[in-house]
C-alpha cells in the first residue's frame, strides 16, 4: 500500500488542500475473488430471469452475455484507491472518510458542515 499526494477542490473551485490516498494493489486471489462474485452475480440474474414470462427471451442471453464480460473486466482492475481522510474546505475540521473510489471526479460530503467536496485530479500548477 503507497501513500499519494492528493487534491480536491471545492464547489466554488477556489480551495485547493491536499490529503492522502490510498493506492492498494489487488492480490491475485482478491482479483479472482471479484471477477467470480460479478460472474456468479450474473449468472444467478440469469437463471431467476428464466421464471420470467416473456422477458426471459432478452434477460436469459443478454444476463448470460454479461457474466463474463462483466467477469473479465473486474478481473482487469489491479487496484484500488482509497481516501481515509479530508479537511474540510468550509469548517476547516478533518473528517474520516474510508471510501473506496470507483472514478474521479467524485463528490463526498463533509460529516460536520454538510459541505460537498469534489474531488478530482489537479495539474502540477494547482488550478482546479
Amino acid at each position: 500500500m503507497s501513500q499519494l499526494r492528493f487534491a480536491y477542490c471545492g464547489p466554488d473551485q477556489l480551495d485547493l488542500v491536499h490529503t492522502n490516498l490510498e493506492l492498494q494493489q489487488l492480490s491475485q486471489k482478491e482479483r479472482v475473488k471479484r471477477a467470480g462474485k460479478s460472474f456468479f452475480f450474473l449468472f444467478g440474474l440469469a437463471l431467476a430471469a428464466i421464471f420470467v414470462p416473456v422477458l426471459h427471451f432478452v434477460l436469459v442471453p443478454l444476463f448470460l452475455l454479461l457474466a463474463p464480460i462483466v467477469g473479465f473486466f473486474q478481473y482487469q482492475k489491479t487496484e484500488h484507491l482509497m481516501i481515509r481522510q479530508v479537511r474540510c474546505s468550509r469548517c476547516q475540521k478533518e473528517f474520516q472518510v474510508n471510501e473506496w473510489i470507483k472514478e474521479l471526479p467524485t463528490r463526498i460530503e463533509c460529516s460536520h458542515c454538510a459541505e460537498n467536496i469534489f474531488i478530482e485530479w489537479v495539474n502540477p500548477k494547482g488550478d482546479c
